[in-house]
Formats: structure tokens, sequence, C-alpha cells
């Protein structure tokens, strides 16, 4: 990558302030479209704005911009040990939007304030002085990184990875959960979606790892290295803004029917089994009577059916309902009603003179979202629905 004079704004100073400048329009963007929703959504604007802060911060301290915010360069290293937690917060408002905040949470901004305690001689120190250590700096030949700076940037990384992992596992936590109680698959492409962005967020943290590993090889600390840093720090936000303009659905993860999705997991339900008072012959009759109604009244046409929806139709609890589902037919309850949505997709391909698309066949067969339908008819068929289609016409 072409070094930047100091002094001069350049290609990558120019990159990292219009990335800047977009991080905060994209966290404007997002509470004006979210407006009223749920708070999840503040969480993340949070995380985006801090991002942004640090962004311009570093711009601030690498160009020409720096003789006009002196006060504000080089203060915002700590804001990166928030970036984790405000994340993981959003991830698990999200999936669990009765869930408030509560003291212990404080604990998640300890590693911030302890940066930010050991940073405030140098955020009030006289202006003139920091802008002529900066810009000393700036131009110096590499020189060695501090080790105390390098444990800093090392627990980060940590930091960030054990937090991305917290919200995958929510995720996936949560999605199971909903497939065990509702057969909305366009809920199930919400989750997806918000996985997506966590992976998102996770090779963002991977590029942190590479700044590392280059600082624990070269074991020197240039103007190169900078360079690079800002660069991806700058590309992420660039992408995150375009990708969320071009693809708002990928910050739409409204998860409607995700309340209190977390509350229980598999092991406790297992238990629960344990106490049931649903014997062998009773399970075998429910099944019996859940096959019945699907047969008739096709159920699974309903696009945002509920198993608790399903449980008085039969005149049993939800529980005994899962239970049936999980012992009897070995899958959840999403993974049943797909299944009849399949067959009935391949019914209607299988109609004399019927010209639909395929989506249209499986939106009248109850799927509500198209990734959902083909990764639904690929488990049950092996083939995709277009291939499926056309083996059945030749």
């Amino acid at each position: 990558m072409t070094s930047t004079v100091f002094g001069e704004m350049g290609f990558l100073g120019m990159l990292t302030t219009v990335s800047a400048l977009q991080g905060f329009a994209l966290a404007v963007f997002l509470l004006v479209r979210h407006r009223g929703e749920t708070h999840a959504v503040r969480w993340l604007v949070l995380m985006i704005v801090l991002m942004s802060m640090h962004l311009a911060d570093m711009t601030f301290a690498k160009t020409a911009l720096l003789a006009y915010f002196v006060p504000l360069a080089d203060t915002t290293f700590s804001l990166l040990f928030l970036i984790g937690p405000l994340y993981y917060f959003y991830v698990r408002a999200l999936l669990n939007p009765a869930r408030r905040l509560q003291w212990l949470d404080i604990l998640h901004t300890l590693p911030a304030l302890y940066i930010l305690l050991g940073m405030l001689d140098w955020i009030f120190i006289d202006p003139a002085i920091k802008q002529t250590y900066i810009e000393g700096r700036n131009i110096a030949p590499p020189t060695s990184l501090p080790l105390d700076a390098f444990l800093k940037l090392g627990f980060n990384i940590v930091q960030n990875f054990a937090y991305l992992w917290a919200s995958l596992r929510l995720g996936n936590l949560a999605r199971t959960r909903l497939e065990e109680q509702s057969a909305d698959t366009a809920v199930t492409a919400d989750i997806d979606r918000l996985q997506n962005v966590t992976r998102a967020f996770t090779v963002w943290v991977a590029g942190y790892l590479v700044f590392f590993t280059v600082l624990a090889n070269w074991g020197e600390y240039g103007e190169e290295i900078d360079h690079f840093w800002l660069f991806i720090n700058g590309l992420f936000i660039l992408v995150l803004g375009i990708s969320s303009v071009a693809r708002p659905a990928r910050f739409d993860a409204t998860l409607r029917d995700s309340q209190g999705a977390l509350q229980e997991d598999r092991e406790a339900e297992a238990k629960k089994y344990e106490k049931s008072t649903l014997n062998d012959v009773g399970l075998k009759a429910l099944k019996v009577a859940f096959e019945l109604l699907m047969e008739k009244e096709k159920l699974y046409l309903e696009s945002t059916l509920r198993m608790p929806d399903v449980a008085q139709k039969l005149s049993a609890s939800p529980h005994h309902l899962s239970q049936m589902l999980n012992q009897e037919i070995g899958i959840p309850f999403l993974a049943v009603i797909n299944r009849y949505r399949t067959a009935e997709v391949i019914r209607l391909m299988q109609e004399e003179g019927r010209s639909d698309t395929v989506l249209t066949l499986a939106f009248s067969a109850g799927f509500n979202n198209k990734n959902s339908f083909n990764r639904a008819f690929r488990q049950e068929t092996g083939k995709t629905p277009s291939t499926y289609r056309k083996a059945l016409q030749t």
C-alpha cells in the first residue's frame, strides 16, 4: 500500500474520512428506520458511532486534519474495548427483548474504563505538546511497540472474539428454540441474517488479528502498519454502510416471535420430558391425531403457524406436542411443518398445466422466505427446487 505523507490527505485519508462520516450517517439512518421499535437497535447504533469516532480519531492523527482537531486526536483507544460488549448487548436485546440491563452488566465496561483511566493524562495534555509529539511520531522511523500496548491489543482481540462467540451462541440457541415453537420461516431467516452480520464482525476482528500478528512478527510499529489498520477499519465501515442501504433487511432482524426464545435450553427441555405424564401409548395417539389434523386441515399452509395453535386444535399442551415431535418424529416443529410444505410444493409441481414459478408455489404452500424454502427443499429431496421440477418434466 502506498504510504501517505504526513500532512497530506491522500487516498487513505479520504477513504477513512468518508468512512467515518458514513458511519455517523448510518447510525442516524438506523435510528430513523427503526424509530419506535425494539431498543436493541440503539446498541447497534452506539457501537457504530464509537467505531466511527475511533476511525475519525485515527484519521485526525495521521493527516492534515490534526491541526484542526488536536484535542480529539489519539483519545479513543479505550472505545475499542466497548465494541464487543455493545454488539453482544445488541444481539441479546434483539433475541430477548424482555431482558433489561442489570447491575452486573456494568462489569462489561471495566476493561474500557481501565484503559480510559490510563489515558487521562494524555487526553488532557496541552494541545501544543500533543500536536508536536504526534507530528514527530508520524515522521519518525519505526520503533518497537511498548509491551503494555502490545498486551492491550492482544487482550482486545481475545475480548472481541469472546463476545462474538457468545453472540453466535445466542443466535444458534434462539434458532433452535424457534424451530421448536414456530413454523414461520421468515423469523428463522431473520436470525440467519443476524448471524451473517455477526460473522461479518468476526471477519473485521480477524483483520485486527492480522494487524496484531504483523506487529508480533515485524517487531516494529511504523506508518505502514498504521495505514494497514486504518484501511481495514475504513473499508469495513464503508462496506457496512453500503450494505445497509443496498440490503436494509440485513439490519431488520425484528425476530417478532423470539420473546422468551432464550429462556430454556435443550437440556432443560429433556429434563421436563422425564417428568411428563404422557406415556408411549399417549405419544403414538397424539402422533396419529397430529398427522390426521395436518392431512385434513392443512394447517401448514399458514405461513406464521405456531405450535401452541396446533396444540390447541389437538386439545393437547404445547409441551406434550413438542415431546411427541421430538421423540416420535425426531425433528422439531419447524422441520415437521416444512416437510409438509415441501410435499405440497411437489404436489403442485406435478399438476398438469401449472406454469407458476417455483417461488410462487412455495408461498402457496406456506413458505414465506425464499432462502428457507430452498434450504428445506434440499434437505427433504436432496435437490434444488428447479432441478427437481426439471426432472419431473422430462
